[in-house]
């Protein structure tokens, strides 16, 4: 028997047979500076062979950015090929404030079963668990600002060639890298001379050569 009840109060009983549908299985995501973007692939408890995968994004609330996360729209493939469609507007995603390690919240498709003539399966509750703490500092990488989490130093190879210098950047790839100079260590006011995101490790940027002055370079991961 499922009962049902609101805040004005019970709305019945109901005694026919039902049935609670669960789906299980990894979240790869990359964190960014204001949003988190991934994907899930997501099996049936029980029957294997219906999934549901495809892109997910948040967003982070910029006041609350560690513990609120928006679910943006998107679009996922059953295991029919047939696609369902995530059309959340204001529901948010809350960190767990006792666990800790855990974010919960609705999930909204137009249709969660497009092989029913009428639009069924429409709310779902996500729980992400994530334990990876890079920097340990009690906030899950998933939420945690991008600088803080563990992207490992860079190493940094600097190389004379006519009128460039070719500086060899070995880190962590999909990470942004700042490229900073400045003319005297005693000085402070360092200047971002070039910016790239490592799509492979090691990666070259071209730096031009200093005339008549000493330089410093360093590489600051965002």
């Amino acid at each position: 028997m499922l009962s049902l009840k609101s805040s004005i109060g019970p709305l019945g009983d109901f005694t026919h047979p039902f049935e609670v549908l669960e789906y299980t299985g990894p979240l790869n995501y990359t964190p960014g500076a204001s949003n988190v973007t991934g994907a899930v692939n997501l099996t049936q408890t029980g029957d294997p062979s219906s999934q549901l995968t495809g892109p997910i994004q948040f967003r982070k609330l910029p006041t609350n950015r560690f513990d609120e996360l928006l679910l943006q729209h998107s679009v996922w493939t059953n295991a029919s090929s047939q696609t369902i469609h995530i059309g959340n507007d204001i529901d948010s995603f809350l960190r767990d404030l006792t666990l800790k390690t855990n974010y919960y919240g609705f999930v909204d498709f137009d249709d969660g079963d497009p092989n029913t003539p009428d639009a069924d399966y429409g709310s779902w509750v996500l729980s992400i668990d994530d334990s990876n703490d890079s920097n340990g500092n009690g906030i899950p990488d998933f939420s945690d600002d991008v600088s803080s989490t563990g992207a490992r130093p860079p190493s940094l190879t600097l190389t004379p060639g006519g009128a460039n210098l070719s500086l060899s950047i070995s880190g962590t790839v999909g990470r942004t890298h700042e490229v900073q100079q400045i003319t005297s260590l005693s000085q402070t006011n360092w200047a971002t001379v070039s910016s790239v995101t490592l799509t492979n490790d090691p990666q070259s940027v071209s730096l031009s050569s200093p005339t008549n002055v000493t330089s410093f370079w360093r590489v600051r991961v965002m």
